[in-house]
């Protein structure tokens, strides 16, 4: 069945990027591994950061001979280099040596950065100003710096540069075309901001090809283990420009962590806070941590993109691109700036918890592009409105002044750091809050259905439960144990 690739200036691309990659690739294999990477991890990681042992020799010479090189020198060079049965000299073609330099001079914790946030913490009484905390214990890496570092490595060889629309034609002849889905760079989003980059005007004096580099963050704060308090709070990314395909292979590497996260501590001020307050921390210091990993670097590559020399040989400009947000609902409605289980409940549209019954009709579908929520001059009005009452004015953070602002679209009096960094440049955060499969189907929806019909047996008389059982013992138990629906035993 034919299908057709379309760039965003309509024409054919030569083929589909997908269909390029052979399918043991796509393997979760450690010998499908090593045949993409050329090599195993073990052997990478013994040359790291020379490509092969040949690039290595050469470079422990040149470093380790001194700045003035003598004939003893050259001796070495000539007897344990280059006759050496472990050097070949094609091994030298293309490598990068500036880049293999930076990397040596760079800083050996990989550019991850330890600091502490902190917030304002406001406490609702007219006599008494709002008070500076300090949480310690943020780990981070600057986005810019990730960005260049995936991008010239050679794991992002097959990542796509340019979005094209991928249409399926049926077999019947009277049957339209489809328009297929299922990576990101094929999506309307992608197609669309590519569009207005490639129609915007170009930087002076530069004439290098612009893509785009689509990040998609995700957030979990995890529980390491069943019986103490440690935890991790990890933020990570993954590139819209790969394959979904090599995003599910743990061992492709296309998971990079971005931070940590450090979790609000009670500080002991005689008395404790109310929910509330404590709640309006937390939002506060997600956005303070955001407004950190946005910084001023990454907003300049925002606007006017970075230049980095891509794995494939091309040098591009790339401009980053904020696309998905996954998390759980609390957590997402922490970076949404909304109210949990508020009124409006959605991250990303207006509709009213009484509503939400009619998910998936035609008038449900129909509210949530007409009611979608939106980071407009209103809304940022309205909040900082609120946050003046909150910050200068002594009043509580769910005080009936504050409530009677935002309350109705279930607005929280918090400075959203997406909107403060990047709504100049076009961005509406709330866009990019994308449906967490895990947390709010398989642990959230599916599991509450198939537990509500497990009562449902559970309740009538006879032998369904025997029969379910037996129905269950020849499915594989995997899936229903990490659901925590059925034990291992």
């Amino acid at each position: 069945m034919p299908t057709t690739a379309i760039t965003t200036v309509g024409r054919p691309v030569r083929a589909n990027r997908e269909d390029e990659i052979p399918l043991d690739e796509l393997l979760t294999s450690q010998e499908a591994d090593e045949d993409l990477s050329g090599r195993s991890s073990d052997e990478t990681a013994s040359y790291g950061p020379y490509p092969n042992a040949s690039a290595l020799m050469l470079g422990n010479w040149y470093w380790t001979s001194g700045e003035k090189k003598s004939k003893a020198d050259l001796q070495w060079l000539s007897d344990d280099v280059l006759q050496s049965d472990l050097f070949n000299p094609a091994d030298l073609k293309g490598v990068n040596r500036d880049k293999i330099d930076r990397s040596l001079a760079a800083d050996r914790s990989d550019g991850w950065i330890r600091r502490s946030v902190t917030i304002r913490v406001p406490f609702g009484d007219k006599n008494i100003s709002p008070k500076d905390f300090t949480i310690d214990g943020l780990q981070y890496r600057r986005l810019t710096s990730v960005l260049r570092s995936i991008f010239e490595d050679r794991s992002s060889s097959r990542f796509t540069y340019h979005p094209y629309r991928l249409l399926w034609q049926p077999p019947g002849l009277d049957d339209p075309i489809e328009a297929v889905q299922g990576e990101l760079y094929i999506s309307k989003a992608y197609l669309a901001a590519d569009a207005e980059l490639q129609a915007s005007p170009k930087e002076p004096g530069c004439n290098l090809p612009r893509a785009i580099a689509a990040f998609m963050f995700w957030s979990d704060s995890t529980q390491l283990t069943d019986f103490s308090s440690a935890s991790l709070w990890p933020v990570y990314a993954l590139f819209g420009n790969q394959s979904k395909y090599a995003h599910g292979r743990p061992s492709a590497q296309a998971c990079h962590h971005i931070a940590y996260l450090p979790k609000f501590i009670r500080d002991t001020t005689g008395k404790s806070g109310s929910s509330q307050l404590l709640t309006h921390c937390r939002r506060e210091l997600m956005h303070a941590i955001w407004k950190i990993l946005l910084d001023d670097e990454f907003q300049e590559a925002y606007r006017h993109g970075i230049i980095v020399d891509c794995s494939d040989g091309i040098r591009r400009r790339l401009y980053p691109r904020l696309f998905t947000y996954s998390a759980d609902y609390p957590e997402k409605v922490l970076l949404a700036t909304i109210r949990d289980k508020g009124g409006c409940p959605c991250p990303r549209c207006l509709i009213m918890k009484d509503k939400i019954s009619r998910l998936g009709q035609v008038a449900d579908m129909r509210c949530q592009y007409r009611d979608a929520r939106v980071d407009d001059e209103e809304r940022r009005q309205k909040v900082q409105t609120a946050i003046d009452l909150v910050y200068k004015r002594g009043f509580a953070v769910n005080s009936a002044a504050v409530e009677r602002l935002l309350k109705p679209e279930s607005y929280v009096p918090t400075e959203n750091a997406f909107s403060i960094q990047l709504s100049d440049y076009g961005l509406n955060f709330f866009d990019m809050l994308v449906v967490d499969l895990l947390h709010e189907w398989e642990l959230g929806v599916w599991k509450q259905i198939l537990t509500h019909l497990i009562h449902l047996l559970h309740s009538e008389k006879g032998e369904q439960i025997a029969e379910f059982n037996t129905r269950l013992a020849h499915l594989d138990r995997k899936p229903l144990e990490d659901l925590g629906i059925v034990s291992g035993s």
